[in-house]
Order: structure tokens, then C-alpha cells, then sequence
């Protein structure tokens, strides 16, 4: 499994954002993708909404950035952590 930094390098849709935020998180663990859980991130439910409202505050600390238009996101190569 990759760290999120790695999974998010390119801008990626925010279906997929979210998978890699459950992977990250250890919620999803089986090397098979998805996991037969692709309801989780295209419906609306607790957990889903949930996995994309921290996609969005990551973006919103500048940890993310996010494309209003095409509704991705992708790690911002220039955060840092501050000292």
C-alpha cells in the first residue's frame, strides 16, 4: 500500500481519492480494488460523506488541492508541515 502523498501525486478523480483515503486509513485492506465496495463512495451514506468531507479539509489546510471543475484532487507538491 502507498501513503497517500504517493496514491494522490496526480490529480485523481474523487471516487478514487476517496478509496485511497480508506486504504490509507486501513478501513479497506484487500489488494483487490475496490474491495466489492464501490457503493461506499458513490452513494449517500455516513462513511462516504465522511471519507470526502476530510478529502475536502485536506484541501482546505492546503494539504490537497481540488478542481472545482472536474471534481478531483491531488496532493500539493508544495506543502509542508509547519515548523
Amino acid at each position: 500500500m502507498k501513503p497517500l502523498k504517493e496514491s494522490l501525486a496526480e490529480w485523481t478523480d474523487t471516487d478514487c481519492a476517496m478509496y485511497y483515503l480508506t486504504l490509507a486509513l486501513g478501513l479497506v485492506e484487500s489488494p483487490t480494488p475496490w474491495d466489492g465496495k464501490k457503493w461506499l463512495f458513490w452513494s449517500n451514506n455516513p462513511v462516504g460523506n465522511l471519507l470526502y468531507e476530510q478529502l475536502r479539509q485536506l484541501a482546505e489546510i492546503g494539504v490537497l488541492q481540488y478542481d472545482d471543475e472536474e471534481e478531483r484532487f491531488r496532493w500539493n507538491p508544495e506543502f509542508e508541515l509547519p515548523a
